[in-house]
């Protein structure tokens, strides 16, 4: 007859240094423990910009929406009133359907086609495929270029 150890004990009753199943060693927990709080202190900068500098003014600019104002004088509360003009005035709308179909052409498609032609050069090993993909990264550099020089 075959038998299988009994798992060790854990608590009073445990011999001195032996651990019970799933428990972690308490240097690896503190050691996980600095490692989140050191990763958390490397992000913190970026995430402080990034609240200050886009949640901030996007969660100003939500309250502002909930106003009647031209941006001068004093402002009087008017809700939802707002939205309800523009889903239902039909030039607003739209411009907003526009406004979200320039969205998913310039950013949407743009977006996928890249991550095809990515998909499909990556496992490739060809003589050529450096000249592929800069003519494919090109359109994403000259626009830049062009800007730069406009500037200079």
């Amino acid at each position: 007859m075959i038998t299988q150890p009994a798992p060790p004990l854990s608590g009073p009753e445990a011999a001195p240094g032996v651990r019970g199943p799933g428990t972690v060693p308490l240097r690896r927990r503190t050691s996980r423990r600095r490692q989140r709080t050191t990763a958390f202190l490397c992000v913190a900068p970026a995430l402080a910009f990034y609240m200050a500098f886009v949640v901030a003014p996007w969660l100003q600019s939500v309250w502002i929406s909930f106003f009647d104002w031209d941006g001068i004088g004093p402002s009087t509360w008017v809700g939802m009133a707002n939205y309800a003009e523009v889903f239902t005035d039909a030039s607003l709308r739209a411009s907003v359907l526009n406004a979200f179909g320039f969205i998913f052409f310039y950013t949407g498609l743009p977006l996928v086609f890249g991550l095809v032609l990515a998909a499909l050069t990556t496992g490739v090993r060809n003589r050529g495929l450096g000249l592929v993909r800069t003519v494919l990264f090109l359109p994403q550099i000259l626009p830049l270029v062009a800007v730069a020089v406009v500037f200079k």
